[in-house]
């Protein structure tokens, strides 16, 4: 995924990210600017899609969040999950950005276990009608060898030594024979993941957390489903998406003349000489 972000330019909008007017602009006693004033806002749209650059990503989303000429941010999320560790930083710095500008999340083909966590940092979820929604669990896998043999030419048993320090050091190697002690330590390492992602999801969403059986219980919930669970706001497709946008960065930017008329540039390498 070598190119992450793509422009999005909404016409006529009068504000930077920051909601104040530029210095051209004067504000009329109505609390309007004059139309020969207008501007041109950026709408920055960052593809989150497996596999996922994540340093890239966080980069971008920085550069989002400090730039003052961007007015808004539209996330598109593919992806059916991940590492916990590195999908909660986006997700911190998704929901960082939202308090600095709007930010809507587009669902494409899933956003699942992970992939549902960066969407829901969003200030607004859409998703495409036939979209995976949810899923959200944690699952650990852990392979373990046994009589393990290089097959080929050469076929040989293998005997392998580890050497560590600290109980649970080598829980993740594939050589080690997990313990009844190693089961629960992981299960219960599980727990406290699941527990966490739950209570993240409720404050983001404003769902009842005591409820979370209904739409936490790892189930992948179709856009319909989704939507009355309380999972996405909306059903819709970048269209929708960049009226609401137009809509939220309106409401941050109060007193200031907009001009509905929206272009898009998603795909600038596809236009014809």
């Amino acid at each position: 995924m070598k190119k992450m972000i793509t422009t999005l330019l909404l016409i006529g909008i009068t504000t930077n990210a920051f909601g104040s007017l530029s210095e051209q602009q004067e504000p009329t006693q109505s609390g309007q600017t004059e139309s020969n004033s207008k501007i041109r806002a950026k709408i920055e749209v960052i593809l989150l899609a497996n596999p996922i650059n994540f340093q890239q990503a966080s980069l971008s989303l920085i550069a989002a969040a400090k730039n003052n000429q961007i007015s808004g941010v539209i996330i598109i999320i593919d992806s059916g999950g991940g590492p916990t560790g590195s999908f909660s930083v986006l997700h911190d710095l998704i929901k960082k950005v939202s308090t600095i500008k709007p930010v809507i999340a587009l669902v494409a083909g899933c956003a699942c276990s992970c992939g549902y966590m960066i969407a829901s940092a969003a200030n607004y979820i859409f998703a495409h009608s036939f979209s995976d929604i949810g899923n959200i669990g944690v699952m650990i896998e852990i392979a373990k060898y046994q009589d393990a043999k290089i097959t080929g030419s050469v076929e040989a048993k293998m005997n392998v030594e580890l050497f560590t320090t600290g109980k649970f050091k080598a829980i993740f190697n594939p050589y080690k024979a997990l313990s009844d002690e190693d089961r629960a330590y992981i299960q219960k390492m599980l727990e406290n993941d699941y527990q966490h992602f739950i209570a993240l999801v409720a404050k983001n969403r404003n769902l009842n957390q005591d409820e979370y059986e209904k739409w936490a219980d790892a189930k992948n919930f179709s856009a319909p489903e989704a939507l009355q669970l309380g999972l996405i706001d909306e059903i819709g497709t970048i269209f929708e998406v960049e009226s609401k946008m137009l809509e939220l960065v309106r409401e941050r930017n109060p007193g200031c003349l907009f001009d509905d008329e929206i272009t898009t540039n998603l795909f600038p390498a596809c236009t014809s000489a």
